[in-house]
């Protein structure tokens, strides 16, 4: 199932005593939440058995806003994949981390005269913002209906500054968001992790005691 990391992490926000997670990462390019929704729970009980999670986090949306989005397809999808999870876990912790912003590289093209179109190198408000009012969508509809299913939501794309972000990050000095984009630069993703790490109760600025993972990913705000 993907990669097995051991990660070392504060046993207790704001003390050095650190204790070793393991965590079980299943990816592929392309995914999305359809894997979960289309999913043969007793495939994945029959992984798991010995080794029982004490915490899920789903990452997806980037590549559901691609597209022709549909927010009551993606809303039926997710609320699918959760109630698979559901029968595999149904007291295991849960995060969802939503899609982080988007931009766009598509020039505008714009007519100057009746029989002449010229390439503008600004961005059309509207094209520029389309796929970060897409992904705040989807964020909006994880938030909605992953409470349903008792998990808690991170809004990424919030985290970055919110819808239009992108553009910011890939301004940044060294750059936070690629060329593209769509995906973050390792210094980008290592900012949203340090940003995230907080909000589990892993950072320094966090004063509440928790003592593990799975209860930080059970006490993050809705």
């Amino acid at each position: 199932m993907g990669a097995h990391l051991r990660v070392r992490v504060p046993l207790r926000a704001g003390h050095s005593e650190q204790s070793e997670a393991q965590l079980r990462e299943g990816a592929f390019p392309g995914a999305t939440v359809n894997g979960w929704a289309q999913l043969n729970p007793s495939s994945l009980t029959s992984l798991i058995e010995n080794r029982p999670y004490d915490a899920v986090i789903l990452e997806y949306g980037t590549n559901e806003a691609a597209g022709d989005f549909d927010p009551s397809q993606y809303t039926e999808a997710l609320r699918q994949a959760l109630t698979k999870m559901r029968e595999v876990m149904p007291k295991a912790p849960c995060l969802l981390i939503g899609a982080p912003d988007r931009g766009s590289t598509d020039r505008v093209i714009r007519s100057q005269r009746a029989t002449r179109s010229v390439r503008s190198g600004n961005f059309d408000r509207t094209q520029r913002l389309k796929a970060s009012l897409i992904h705040k969508q989807v964020n909006a509809i994880q938030s909605r209906i992953g409470s349903q299913f008792g998990c808690h939501s991170w809004d990424w794309q919030q985290a970055m500054g919110g819808p239009g972000a992108a553009y910011c990050w890939a301004r940044a000095k060294p750059a936070l968001m690629s060329r593209d984009l769509i995906h973050l630069t390792a210094d980008g993703y290592r900012q949203s992790a340090e940003v995230l790490a907080v909000k589990l109760g892993w950072g320094q600025i966090q004063t509440s005691s928790r003592t593990s993972g799975a209860e930080a990913v059970r006490e993050i705000p809705r």
